[in-house]
C-alpha cells in the first residue's frame, strides 16, 4: 500500500470518530491489549495508538482510508502493515494463530455477515489471545450521515455475548461505554437530522469545538475509563478464543420434564504462556 502527498482524501478520515469520548476511546481500548502482534479490522485511530507499543496489521476494504492511515502513521514515525481486503468475503492470508490481539472498532454492526469476520479473527488469534470489540448499542440512537457505512444492527449485552459465543469466543469483560451520550442523544435527536454540511459548505466535523466538550473529555478520563456504568451508547467486550466444541452434561439442561437437552459448550484453547 502506498500513498501520495497530493492525495485529496483527508488523513483525518482514517481516524474514525472524533466526537467527544472517541478521543479517549483509543487509549482505553489499547489498555486492554496484551503484549504482542495486533490485528485491527477497520482503519481507525486505534491503529496509531496501538502502533506505539505493538506491531500492527490493519485490514480494511477501503483503499483511500488505508492510504490516509498510512500517511498519519508515517507522520508520527510509526510503521504499520496495511492489507486492503474485504474481511467478509476474502481470505485475509494472515496466518494461523499469528496475533496476540485483535481489535474491531465499529465494524461488526456495519457488516451483513458478522460471523465471517469473527471466524477469521478466531483463526488469527493465538491461544490466550484477546479480541477487543466496540459495537453500537441502543436501537433508538440516530446517526449523522458520514463517510463510514451505515449501522445495520445494534447490540445489547446478551446479543453481543451470544454472537461471540457462536463464533467460538468466551467473553472476559463486557461493559457499556459513553454513558453521557445517552441523555445527549435524546436531547439532540432533532439536531442529528440536520444537513451534514453547513450553509457555507464546510463539513460539520470542522466546526469549532465547543467549550463543554472539554468537560466531557474530563468525564471520560476520570470516570468513564475507570467505572462500569449500567447504560451507554456503545458496548465494549474483551473475549478470548475457544478451540473446540464439547458436550457438557448439565443437570439443569439435561433432557427431562422440562424437555431441554444438554447444552453445547466450548473447551478453552491450551495457552502457551
Amino acid at each position: 500500500m502506498s500513498w501520495s502527498p497530493d492525495d485529496p482524501f483527508p488523513a483525518s478520515a482514517a481516524l474514525g470518530e472524533t466526537d467527544s469520548g472517541a478521543r479517549n476511546l483509543p487509549g482505553y481500548l489499547c489498555s486492554l491489549l496484551e503484549p504482542g502482534p495486533t490485528l485491527v479490522v477497520g482503519a481507525s485511530e486505534v491503529v496509531l495508538r496501538a502502533a506505539d507499543s505493538h506491531p500492527v496489521t490493519v485490514v480494511d476494504w477501503n483503499t483511500r482510508r488505508l492510504r490516509a492511515l498510512e500517511r498519519c502513521a508515517l507522520d508520527r514515525g510509526r510503521e504499520i502493515r496495511a492489507i486492503c481486503r474485504d474481511p467478509t468475503r476474502q481470505d485475509l492470508d494472515l496466518g494461523s494463530r499469528a496475533f496476540a490481539n485483535a481489535v474491531c472498532l465499529d465494524v461488526l454492526e456495519r457488516c451483513p455477515d458478522e460471523m465471517a469476520i469473527l471466524e477469521k479473527v478466531h483463526r488469527a488469534l493465538q491461544p490466550g489471545g484477546r479480541l477487543v470489540a466496540r459495537v453500537r448499542a441502543g436501537s433508538w440512537v440516530r446517526e449523522e450521515p458520514g463517510s463510514l457505512p451505515a449501522t445495520i444492527r445494534r447490540y445489547d449485552p446478551e446479543s453481543l455475548r451470544s454472537s461471540l459465543e457462536q463464533a467460538g469466543f468466551r467473553t472476559l469483560q463486557l461493559r457499556y461505554w459513553n454513558f453521557v451520550g445517552v441523555p445527549i442523544a435524546f436531547l439532540c435527536d432533532r439536531c442529528l437530522q440536520r444537513p451534514h454540511r453547513d450553509q457555507g459548505g464546510s463539513p460539520a466535523s470542522e466546526r469549532p469545538r465547543s467549550r463543554w466538550e472539554g468537560g466531557i473529555d474530563a468525564w471520560f478520563r476520570m470516570v468513564e475509563n475507570r467505572l462500569g456504568l449500567p447504560v451507554g451508547i456503545s458496548l465494549i467486550s474483551v473475549a478470548t478464543p475457544y478451540i473446540e466444541k464439547i458436550r457438557v452434561k448439565d443437570p439443569l439442561h439435561e433432557k427431562g420434564f422440562s424437555g431441554k437437552t444438554a447444552r453445547t459448550a466450548y473447551e478453552p484453547m491450551a495457552t502457551t504462556r
